[in-house]
């Protein structure tokens, strides 16, 4: 909680006096949400303007909520909508907005009031502390378990993972962009500890994935998914190799701009994070300890 009771926001987190009462209750309905949530999320979010992104995300709820239900790819799918609710979005509802309107922001509507500030801190820190922690520790404790098995067979429910939350990274670098932008903040990034801590995840989500590639170089247009050798790194379903083979081919598409991607500084780029999945010769980023100024074209 910031000094003298002042939020990251700029409000007094006690002139409202009001506050969540029962944290059990709210944890369980906030779980809840999230698996009410998960597909429409998907729904409202991911569209056709990125073909490659559309795809993985529309196989990686087919495997997850069809017969046979993928946990894993589940889970993960769970954490990415939950990844979205420290996102903003949220607004009070109903009748009584326990005077909050007369503090929302400016910039809000008079139909989109936030909460009010202690509210606000309590339910963010619900979905830190017991959604996102539980969430992030069982997806990665099951992406390790399959790493380290080394099996083919669980090569595309790795590459579906690690893809999600390589976008995952990217929505949020999109949103920190934008909050520091709205709010005029001179450095691009407010928080750059937190940044470091989203580079250094991704960077070894990636080793990782390279990892099990066993030195081969998927998804570029001479790579044969059905050769001997390759499915001794990815032993594939015929719905496994339709997809695949359908991202090889959007990948080559769009060869030119996934190289260049996540050559600059300018993390909330589209495929920044997602490229390096496909990357023909990947090494972890150099990426920077300080934030660079908000530049005034990034400004929408």
């Amino acid at each position: 909680m910031g000094s003298k009771g002042i939020s990251g926001k700029g409000r007094d987190y006690y002139s409202i006096p009001w506050a969540i009462a029962n944290l059990d209750e709210a944890i369980q309905a906030v779980n809840d949400f999230v698996d009410e949530s998960t597909l429409p999320y998907i729904d409202f979010l991911i569209d056709d303007s990125r073909r490659i992104v559309s795809t993985v995300f529309n196989e990686a709820r087919r495997l997850a909520y069809g017969q046979n239900s993928n946990v894993v790819v589940r889970q993960t799918l769970r954490l990415w909508v939950a990844a979205r609710f420290l996102e903003g979005g949220w607004r009070c509802a109903g009748e009584d907005m326990l005077g909050a309107d007369k503090m929302s922001p400016s910039w809000r509507s008079k139909d989109n009031i936030a909460l009010p500030p202690y509210i606000d801190f309590q339910f963010a820190s619900i979905i830190t502390e017991k959604i996102l922690g539980p969430l992030s520790r069982d997806v990665l404790k099951s992406l390790e378990k399959l790493v380290l098995k080394n099996q083919a067979k669980n090569w595309f429910t790795i590459f579906l993972v690690v893809f999600i939350l390589m976008h995952s990274y990217e929505l949020i670098l999109q949103h920190e962009v934008a909050f520091t932008t709205r709010r005029k903040y001179p450095l691009k990034y407010y928080d750059m500890k937190l940044i470091r801590g989203y580079q250094s995840g991704a960077k070894t989500l990636l080793a990782h994935f390279h990892y099990v590639n066993k030195g081969n170089i998927p998804f570029q247009p001479q790579f044969d998914w059905n050769s001997p050798i390759n499915k001794h790194m990815a032993d594939l379903s015929e719905d496994e190799l339709r997809i695949v083979t359908q991202v090889s081919n959007e990948v080559s598409e769009k060869s030119g701009v996934l190289q260049k991607a996540s050559t600059t500084d300018k993390y909330e780029e589209p495929f920044w994070f997602v490229g390096q999945v496909f990357d023909k010769s990947w090494d972890p980023r150099i990426t920077c300890e300080h934030s660079p100024p908000l530049e005034t074209n990034d400004e929408t």
